[in-house]
């Protein structure tokens, strides 16, 4: 889902999907993707 959001250009919304799938599953490999969009100005 988050990256079919940051194909949209919804990187807001990509990061909310990357954190949900974090919360239900904190080994996939996500947490560099997060840093960078939270340092974009994500919430």
């Amino acid at each position: 889902m988050g990256q079919c959001l940051l194909k949209l250009s919804r990187p807001r919304a990509a990061l909310r999907a990357f954190r949900q799938a974090l919360e239900i599953n904190p080994d996939l490999d996500l947490h560099d993707t997060v840093r960078e969009l939270e340092a974009l100005g994500g919430e």
